[in-house]
């Protein structure tokens, strides 16, 4: 059981020096011997922790099933605040706009917006509307999914929740950029990279990918590219293909903008090979299109169950 755990702390660390394939062998061993060891709880922490690096790496598939084998184990035991966070996690997969899953997603973000706000978490409360808003981005519906971003904003703010507060101007930001309004999306991204921890070299990059997407779109494609350049070599080292595939198409515009053709259609080829390497993983599970859900009768009821207690919750406070 103590192996497990050293284990555990240890991936935590290589993940968190950027050694994201380290990392994951050190989970997947610290599952395998919590397991033998008769710790699922300490299984299920390393789950998670394994799960969040290998939806980051484009790993579909496998990511929900271990995010899938952690909720069953916090649902067995009772761990509400585990359950919600696991809950979420498979939400954030079904966002993810490689599995497009967006009203499913949003069905398991308001669910966990009314127990949060029911059990006055407001923080996570807020969480729950920031993933809410940048899902409804996702369908089009700009106009709703700012004003959920402005309320997550603003709860964020008076909790003193600032690095939550600067990823949601990013997030608010990216979904400006993404309706065509740069002029609006770059004083966003400039505030959340001035705000931002400069330690959190991860948020940083983020953010910054948003601030050079819309300076080429301002016409500024020189400062754009400096800025393509130097967040690079993090997403690299992260093997986060979602991001690198995002960059080469917005490297591909700015080169383009600046009529560098060669550039441009070199940078284009990559996002190609990327987004294939993307829809490759997508397939490795058992259909062209990954079916991603929970596919049993007791994870429904699971569900149905958070939903009483909800209910339950709302029905106490107001008899209170």
């Amino acid at each position: 059981a103590e192996l497990g755990g050293l284990l555990l702390c240890r991936g935590y660390i290589e993940e968190s020096a950027d050694r994201g394939a380290r990392a994951l062998e050190d989970y997947a061993e610290a599952i395998a011997v919590s397991t033998r060891a008769g710790k699922p709880g300490d299984a299920a922490q390393a789950r998670v922790l394994r799960a969040e690096l290998l939806h980051a790496q484009g790993l579909y598939a496998e990511a929900l099933g271990e995010m899938q084998a952690a909720h069953r184990h916090y649902t067995a035991v009772g761990n509400a605040r585990q359950q919600s966070y696991t809950l979420n996690a498979i939400a954030n997969l079904y966002a993810d706009p490689r599995v497009a899953q967006y009203e499913k997603a949003l069905q398991y973000y308001r669910q966990l917006l009314a127990r949060h706000a029911a059990a006055g978490n407001r923080t996570e409360a807020a969480t729950a509307r920031h993933n809410i808003a940048a899902t409804l981005g996702r369908l089009g519906r700009e106009r709703e999914a700012l004003a959920e971003f402005r309320a997550a904003l603003a709860a964020y703010e008076a909790e003193g929740a600032r690095s939550d507060a600067v990823e949601t101007r990013r997030a608010m930001a990216a979904l400006l950029l993404r309706a065509g309004r740069a002029a609006e999306a770059l004083p966003l991204a400039e505030r959340a990279l001035a705000e931002a921890d400069g330690d959190d070299e991860g948020l940083r990059a983020r953010i910054r990918t948003v601030r050079a997407g819309a300076l080429y779109r301002l016409g500024r494609g020189d400062a754009a590219l400096a800025e393509f350049d130097a967040v690079q070599p993090y997403f690299e080292r992260e093997q986060d293909l979602r991001f690198l595939e995002h960059i080469a198409g917005e490297r591909a515009a700015a080169l383009s903008a600046l009529g560098r053709w060669e550039q441009a259609f070199a940078a284009r080829s990559l996002q190609f090979e990327l987004s294939r390497e993307l829809d490759k993983r997508l397939e490795q599970d058992v259909t062209a299109r990954m079916r991603v859900r929970f596919d049993s009768e007791r994870t429904e009821r699971e569900n149905a169950a958070l939903q009483r207690e909800n209910a339950l919750r709302s029905r106490a406070l107001q008899d209170a």
